[in-house]
């Protein structure tokens, strides 16, 4: 009794992450349609700007990601043995949260009501209660 039950809910959780998920299909197809064109490529590597351009991209990441390990490094020599180093292990999980919370903040926008999906499909929108009926029912 409880297996089919829980494919069911394992369905419908899927079925949430493809609806999330869905409007990303068509912009990733927005954005890979002009790379498979040939002319673009080939104008591309035309451009006499491309090798400056490429050298300047890899010196700054590398410059980024070992100066990024050089602070990281400096912050643990700097406070690893004491109480600080434990305060700032307390800290970590408060910041290691933020993406979560920006992409929650970003599904209750889209879902909420006055949100993104019921902008584009007033279809969703539920009837308005003016009266405020629906909380007066359970008490009858």
């Amino acid at each position: 009794m409880v297996t089919p039950l829980r494919y069911a809910l394992i369905f419908l959780l899927w079925a949430m992450v493809a609806v999330i998920y869905a409007p990303l299909i068509p912009a990733a197809l927005t954005l890979i349609s002009p790379a498979l064109s040939l002319t673009r490529w080939q104008a591309l590597f035309a451009d006499p700007q491309l090798p400056q351009a490429l050298l300047a991209t890899l010196v700054s990441t590398t410059i980024v990601a070992v100066g990024a390990l050089l602070i990281a490094l400096l912050v643990i020599v700097a406070l690893w043995p004491g109480p600080k180093w434990q305060r700032m292990c307390a800290r970590l999980p408060w910041l290691l949260a933020i993406p979560h919370v920006a992409f929650a903040t970003s599904a209750l926008l889209l879902f909420a009501d006055g949100g993104l999906l019921y902008d584009y499909f007033p279809y969703f929108t539920p009837p308005m209660d003016r009266f405020g009926s629906v909380w007066a029912s359970p008490l009858q």
